[in-house]
């Protein structure tokens, strides 16, 4: 948001924060924020591999032009990522 909207808008609809609230806690607010935020890509990342395997497997679907369901039966495909994984 832009600095003076964010402003407006703290001193319109928040001015009690406003008053009671200095700069320190607004930084530590965004800092905790920002750490969470990191913690949290720490624990979902998705190795390169699957990722890669994942992708090749979107392909495979969309040349033969059928639904997408199609992966949960096409033995063709689990052939096909069967190799990758032991590669």
């Amino acid at each position: 948001m832009v600095p003076s909207k964010l402003k407006r808008h703290l001193e319109t609809k928040h001015p009690f924060h406003v008053q009671t609230r200095n700069l320190a806690y607004f930084k530590r607010a965004r800092d905790l924020n920002q750490r969470q935020q990191d913690r949290l890509l720490d624990c979902v990342k998705v190795s390169e591999k699957a990722m890669e395997a994942s992708y090749m497997l979107a392909e495979l679907i969309a040349k033969q032009k059928k639904p997408h369901t199609i992966a949960e039966t096409s033995s063709p495909l689990a052939k096909k990522l069967q190799m990758v994984r032991q590669a």
